[in-house]
C-alpha cells in the first residue's frame, strides 16, 4: 500500500508529463492491442504477434531442451560457461580475461529486444560511460590495482573478494553508483519534481491547478496520500513486532524509498533494475548507525531488510508494486 500510494501521486509526472517508456508496459500493451479489437489485421492468422510467439517459443525450446538432454544440440552454448540468465561470463583462460573491467557477456535475445524501447540518449549514456569505465580499470591495473581480476571467473570479479571490479581501489564503483549515485538520483528527482509534489498537496487539501486533472486518476490524491500515512504507520508497528525499534524502522522505510524511487527511473526508462548486491546496508548503517560494538536485535535485523528486502532486486523487496 505505501508504494502504490506513491506511484498513485507520481502517475501523471511520470506517464504524462515525463512520459517514462517502462518498455514491459508497452510490450504488454501492444501484445495485448495487437490481438484485440476486431481488427482486419489482428484476424489473420499470420500477423506479428503470432510470429513472435513462434520464435520466442523455438528460442525457450533450444535454450531449455539441451539443459534436460544431453544429446540435444546446444546451437546457443548455453551448456558452456553460460550463467541461467543468458551471461557468457570470462573465465580465466578467455582471450578476454585480461580486459579488467568485462566480468560477463549478455547472449539473451530478449534482453536486447527490451533494449530497442529504451530512449536512444539511456543507451547511448550506458554504452559510453560504460567504455569509460573499461578504460579506466585498465588504465589502473597498469598501475597495479585489481590485480586479483584476471584470476577470477565471470560473476567473482563482481563479488569475490574486496579487489574486485565494484569494491576495489582506487575507484570503489560502488561507492559512486550504489551508494552516492542511487540517494543523488533520488534527491534531484524529488528536486526538480517539488512543484509537482507540492500541487498534489495542495489538491490532497482541495485546492489548486491539479484538481480538474485529479478526475482522470485512478485514486484521488487526497486518498493516495492517505493511504501513504496510513500504510506507513502500519509499517512502522509490523517492523516493530519483529524487533525492530520504532527508529530503525523509520530509517528501513526511508531507505526502501529511496532505493526504489531511484530503481523506479532507471527500470522505467531502460526495462532493466539496477541491482545493487545487498549496498542498501551503508545507507542504512549511515542513518541508523549502531549504538556499540556489539549490534542489538534491532540494528542486526533492520540491516538485513535493508540490504535484501530494499536494495537488492525488485523482485526480492517488499516494495515491489513500486
Amino acid at each position: 500500500m505505501f508504494f502504490i500510494a506513491i506511484s498513485n501521486i507520481l502517475r501523471a509526472r511520470w506517464i504524462d508529463v515525463e512520459k517514462v517508456p517502462f518498455p514491459h508496459t508497452i510490450l504488454a500493451y501492444n501484445m495485448i492491442a495487437s490481438t484485440m479489437g476486431g481488427k482486419q489485421e489482428t484476424k489473420r492468422l499470420v500477423n506479428p504477434y503470432v510470429i513472435g510467439l513462434v520464435v520466442g517459443f523455438a528460442y525457450q525450446v533450444l535454450v531449455f531442451t539441451p539443459m534436460i538432454f544431453p544429446w540435444f544440440p546446444d546451437l546457443f552454448g548455453w551448456r558452456t560457461q553460460t550463467c541461467p540468465g543468458g551471461w557468457y561470463y570470462i573465465s580465466t583462460d578467455s582471450p578476454l580475461a585480461g580486459i579488467i573491467g568485462l566480468a560477463n557477456l549478455n547472449k539473451n535475445p530478449l534482453l536486447i529486444s527490451i533494449s530497442y524501447l529504451a530512449p536512444k540518449i539511456v543507451l547511448f549514456n550506458t554504452v559510453f560511460w560504460y567504455v569509460v569505465l573499461l578504460v579506466l580499470m585498465q588504465a589502473a591495473y597498469s598501475f597495479g590495482y585489481y590485480t586479483s581480476v584476471p584470476g577470477l571467473s565471470g560473476c567473482g570479479r563482481i563479488w569475490c573478494g574486496s579487489d574486485t571490479i565494484p569494491y576495489g581501489d582506487p575507484f570503489k564503483w560502488v561507492l559512486i553508483s550504489n551508494i552516492g549515485g542511487v540517494l543523488a538520483l533520488t534527491i534531484f528527482y524529488l528536486f526538480t519534481a517539488r512543484t509537482y509534489i507540492l500541487d498534489t498537496i495542495q489538491a490532497a487539501l482541495g485546492r489548486g491547478s491539479l484538481l480538474q486533472t485529479e478526475k482522470n486518476e485512478p485514486i484521488t490524491y487526497r486518498n493516495s496520500y492517505l493511504m501513504l500515512i496510513i500504510s506507513f504507520v502500519l509499517l512502522l508497528m509490523t517492523l516493530s513486532t519483529t524487533g525492530i525499534n520504532l527508529a530503525a524502522a523509520f530509517a528501513l522505510i526511508l531507505v526502501t524509498g529511496i532505493w526504489f524511487l531511484a530503481g523506479v527511473r532507471i527500470y522505467g526508462l531502460i526495462g532493466f533494475d539496477a541491482r545493487s548486491g545487498g549496498a542498501g546496508m551503508s545507507l542504512m548503517k549511515i542513518i541508523y548507525p549502531p549504538s556499540t560494538d556489539r549490534p542489538d536485535t534491532s540494528w542486526t535485523l533492520s540491516m538485513y531488510f535493508a540490504g535484501t528486502q530494499a536494495s537488492d532486486t525488485p523482485q526480492y523487496g517488499w516494495a515491489g508494486p513500486l
